[in-house]
């Protein structure tokens, strides 16, 4: 992503106070619908996105991978590369410098294309997860962010949402405070 914007970029990492509740998800507009997005769906329902994890380099045809040349996919920087070595995977405290002008992004197509459907996929729960990213930094806030459109469904089901208490370990959840230039200067992966 390309950002030229100077307003500054400020969020929690870990922003929230406890586990999602049942009346957090109440609130919430958004489906939780347990659901594999596939090719065929996406070519069936021409008002459509799919959103999945993917790595930097964007090169996995594993998975929702598969769906990267899909017009109307949208991946998600969830990983640095396909090695297994640490180094290729983000540590919740450096992600949050990747998810956050990602989610922006994201709502900002919603919120413009009210009547096409989001299909958000539990991206970074799965191969990219070796550090918790998916608790520690994107699901809650996925929700929290996205969860508010009617034109959002959530593939996993509401009894999936296991997050983290930042009460638990509050120096793991420090303020990022950056602007969006400051995160286009940073080092590329």
């Amino acid at each position: 992503f390309f950002f030229s914007s100077r307003r500054r970029h400020t969020r929690l990492q870990g922003d929230w106070s406890s586990d999602v509740c049942s009346s957090d998800l109440a609130m919430t507009k958004a489906k939780f619908i347990k659901q594999h997005i596939t090719e065929e769906i996406l070519n069936n329902e021409p008002l459509s996105y799919f959103v999945f994890g993917d790595s930097y380099e964007r090169s996995s045809e594993q998975g929702a991978g598969k769906l990267r040349k899909h017009r109307r996919s949208i991946s998600f920087i969830t990983r640095v590369s396909l090695k297994e070595e640490e180094s290729a995977f983000f540590k919740p405290q450096e992600y949050a410098a990747y998810f956050f002008p990602q989610l922006d992004f994201l709502e900002e197509k919603i919120k413009t294309m009210p009547d096409y459907k989001f299909y958000i996929s539990k991206l970074g729960a799965g191969g990219a997860n070796k550090f918790n990213i998916w608790k520690s930094v994107i699901g809650l806030n996925l929700i929290k962010t996205l969860g508010k459109y009617e034109n959002v469904v959530f593939c996993w089901s509401e009894e999936e949402q296991v997050f983290e208490d930042p009460n638990k370990d509050p120096e793991k959840y420090q303020k990022l405070e950056m602007t969006l230039d400051e995160l286009n200067d940073m080092p590329k992966i």
